[in-house]
């Protein structure tokens, strides 16, 4: 809590001649903007209320008061008293008895430029009886007023404290603070401490309020009451105001007279740093935001207002005392932050910013290649529910796309031989920063193989016939090029499976099961076939079989195709499958292989005379092995 002692120990008073003009008839209530410049006073004649507005001038004194025309037209013909103004000067709170009330209740009007709203009446903390004297910190997160008592007729402080847009149901304030009537109270914007009116000091032959000091300790822990000497012999039953500026106390008695009340040096102002500016969009025009003022460490919400919606002007009151962050947030629009270290700054000091908050937010797109970074002029659409994202090319390779913040959208970015990127943007992913960046590298859709084939003993390039299949679209055309002796040449897509086979004359063929990683520029592979009369037993290439499965997969259709091609080019040769079973329930599976090896074969057709098929007792997981030999 940010300890902050107000000792009100002297004051010294006086009544100006006129503060401000001639008043025509007797203050129901005074209260001054937070930066001293400002005054708002109601003024009762003969049941008549009317708003008055004065203005200091640059010598620092106050220019006589002006109607409030805007807001006087709402409250005609109704009581209004205890004016307040928020911190922020975004709200005008006030007693009055307008249509919904219950006899005084509290209501409040919006600021909009130089106009006051139609007032509303503030739900939760009003009752069937007179609340009079509404007062809030600067954070806006509490509401102190006095409530009347139906029994006794005296009023007493309560306090509510700001939850989910409304009030929470108001507490009465511990007995410290009150003990007889108390009509009326001020808090200073650090919240801790209150000034209030009580009779309790009063001769029970003279009823008689005088104001009094007290401060927080802990949350509902209040040091005793103290009287503020120096006051002039006058009753203050309405609230009193704090002028910042001047370091005064101002505050009026029912009387025609406003009091300034000088507060001695013992009386600091508040350590508040004043951040202000505008809130526009990227035109320059004015939008309101919703302001939040959290602590850095813990996150806790510290305070809360909003910026003027003719204006876009904003004022918030941030502690001297560490870090914060203040978020600005448009409805239906971007967000953005700002960091801020008060632990340093002096009283009153002033920091300006300006937020841009934009309706829309925008995606700068930068598409090149993957592989060598070049810039690429790729087709880009934009998908978007409600048609309301926009594309617009800004230069080569360079895309924006802008969308209403609420819309999330998905951008496709294609160009031949290149695999297809998608960017989504989900609602929210945005909104705290109106634009984002995307660097979008595509990866080349082609990937360059090479197989050279060689002979194992001379080692030179031999003739064989490669053929490369897509394991996972069977009718994709692979075009295989032999520009030199033993060296051939093609191009697969990336992220696929392909399957390489090769035969030679008079040679063992060779398969492989091939996965075109997407990172790397091409493949080689370098082949040396093993002679026919040199094979033996060996194992299989790829697994022919899931694991529990009789189904061939695909792979090893391949596998099974290069055996069968390599037995019909050379008849002198046969071949033995061996596939493992470990128990009589492995040994029906392995049988069960054994048929599908089988049908396969047939398909070609391989002469039954020129194939075997033989069950192991063996590891299970053991690839089956292919044993090539010379016929007898």
């Amino acid at each position: 809590m940010n300890t902050l002692k107000f000792a009100l120990i002297a004051l010294l008073c006086f009544v100006p001649p006129r503060l401000h003009a001639a008043f025509a008839g007797k203050i129901s209530g005074v209260t001054v903007g937070s930066e001293g410049t400002t005054m708002y006073y109601v003024e009762e004649n003969s049941g008549s209320y009317a708003l008055f507005k004065a203005e200091k001038d640059a010598s620092g004194k106050w220019l006589p008061g002006v109607a409030e025309d805007s807001f006087n037209k709402h409250i005609a013909g109704h009581v209004v008293k205890t004016p307040f103004l928020t911190c922020d000067g975004k709200y005008l709170y006030f007693s009055s008895n307008l249509p919904g009330s219950k006899g005084l209740d509290i209501f409040r009007s919006k600021r909009a430029g130089k106009r006051w709203g139609s007032p509303e009446r503030v739900s939760v903390i009003n009752s069937e009886h007179d609340d009079l004297s509404p007062s809030l910190p600067a954070n806006n997160l509490q509401i102190y007023f006095a409530r009347q008592n139906p029994e006794t007729g005296c009023f007493s402080i309560h306090v509510s404290k700001a939850e989910h847009q409304s009030w929470s149901f108001p507490q009465l304030m511990p007995s410290p603070i009150n003990s007889g009537c108390e009509p009326a109270v001020y808090v200073f914007p650090t919240g801790e401490t209150i000034l209030f009116s009580s009779d309790r000091h009063a001769e029970k032959r003279r009823k008689k309020y005088t104001l009094l000091r007290s401060s927080m300790l802990s949350e509902n822990l209040w040091t005793p009451p103290v009287p503020l000497e120096g006051l002039p012999d006058e009753n203050c039953e309405t609230p009193p105001a704090f002028d910042f500026g001047n370091n005064a106390i101002l505050f009026a008695s029912g009387s025609d007279s406003i009091h300034s009340c000088e507060a001695s040096s013992s009386l600091p102002p508040a350590r508040y740093t004043f951040l202000k500016g505008r809130t526009t969009d990227e035109t320059g025009a004015a939008v309101e935001s919703e302001i939040t003022l959290r602590d850095a460490g813990s996150g806790k919400v510290r305070g809360r207002t909003a910026s003027d919606s003719a204006s876009g002007e904003y004022l918030l009151l941030i502690p001297n005392d560490g870090l914060y962050v203040a978020g600005f947030e448009r409805k239906f629009g971007t967000r953005r932050f700002v960091n801020l270290n008060t632990a340093n700054n002096g009283n009153g000091q002033t920091e300006s910013r300006n937020m841009v908050l934009a309706k829309d937010f925008a995606v700068y797109i930068s598409v090149r290649d993957a592989l060598s970074g070049e810039v690429l002029e790729p087709d880009i659409t934009v998908y978007n529910r409600n048609k309301s994202a926009r594309l617009v090319r800004l230069g080569a390779g360079q895309f924006r796309v802008t969308s209403p913040v609420p819309e999330g959208f998905a951008v496709e970015i294609r160009k031949r031989n290149y695999i297809r990127e998608t960017i989504e943007v989900n609602p929210g992913d945005c909104i705290e920063f109106p634009e984002m960046f995307r660097d979008v590298n595509l990866k080349p859709d082609l990937c360059a193989g090479t197989v050279n084939v060689t002979d194992l003993a001379s080692n030179r390039g031999i003739e064989a016939r490669v053929s490369v299949k897509n394991l996972d679209e069977e009718n994709e055309k692979i075009f295989v090029s032999n520009p030199n002796a033993g060296r051939y040449e093609f191009e697969v897509r990336k992220d696929k499976r392909y399957s390489i086979s090769i035969a030679s004359k008079n040679k063992l063929y060779y398969y492989a099961v091939w996965e075109a990683d997407a990172d790397r520029v091409s493949r080689v592979l370098d082949v040396k076939p093993v002679p026919l009369n040199e094979a033996g037993r060996i194992p299989t290439s790829s697994t022919l079989f899931a694991d529990g499965e009789s189904s061939l997969l695909s792979e090893a259709l391949g596998e099974l195709e290069c055996l069968c091609e390599t037995l019909m080019k050379h008849p002198d040769y046969k071949t033995v499958v061996s596939l493992c079973h470990a128990n009589e329930t492995d040994k029906e599976l392995a049988l069960m292989r054994a048929r599908a090896i089988a049908a396969f074969m047939d398909t070609y057709p391989v002469p039954k005379n020129r194939y075997g098929i033989e069950q192991l007792q063996c590891d299970t997981g053991k690839s089956p092995e292919i044993n090539f030999m010379k016929r007898q």
